[in-house]
């Protein structure tokens, strides 16, 4: 199976510590697991032109590093966001990022659920998990609050959300939900 981690490890080098030890427990099982590290790499804003559906179907106007990202996510089973919590929320970096993968997604609407939904540009993406690490301010509204919008992304990559863990959780724990995916 292959699984990507899309991570923002912030300045906190025991996130770093803990992913690389979700990962270890990856390779015991002969998973091929990719990391990336998404805290320095150059990762626009999205500004809503559309371009990515109407002009350039699939492709995005910024030359970045989103473009190896995208196809990475194409060619995964298992992609699992990871970042510290920061004001509440995921961090800036992977809120970015998640709002770049618009050209996975036709500009097409389905309805599901009494509501409009876009229609996915390929036929299968990979099964979503989340790994967060906590700060002293996190309150259990936060991973609520996080969880739901997950919840939402979802449904648009029509995929499912595996798993919602924080740092609090053993690193094999992990490894062992993410192999019986």
């Amino acid at each position: 199976m292959k699984i990507t981690f899309l991570s923002d490890y912030g300045n906190f080098d025991d996130f770093e510590e803990y992913i690389l030890m979700v990962g270890n427990g990856l390779d015991k099982e002969k998973h091929q697991h990719k990391l990336i590290n998404i805290t320095n790499l150059n990762i626009n804003q999205c500004i809503g032109c559309f371009s990515c559906w109407l002009k350039t179907p699939g492709k995005c106007i910024y030359n970045d590093d989103m473009e190896n990202i995208l196809e990475t996510i194409v060619k995964t089973d298992v992609l699992i966001f990871s970042s510290c919590i920061v004001t509440g929320f995921i961090s800036s970096k992977l809120k970015i990022l998640l709002d770049r993968l618009i050209p996975l997604l036709l500009p097409y609407f389905k309805i599901l659920n009494n509501e409009f939904h876009h229609e996915t540009r390929y036929e299968k993406l990979p099964v979503f998990g989340v790994i967060l690490q906590k700060n002293a301010n996190t309150k259990d509204i936060d991973l609520e609050i996080i969880e739901e919008y997950y919840k939402k992304v979802i449904v648009n990559f029509n995929t499912k959300l595996s798993f919602l863990y924080s740092t609090d959780i053993n690193p094999e724990v992990v490894s062992n939900e993410i192999s019986n995916i």
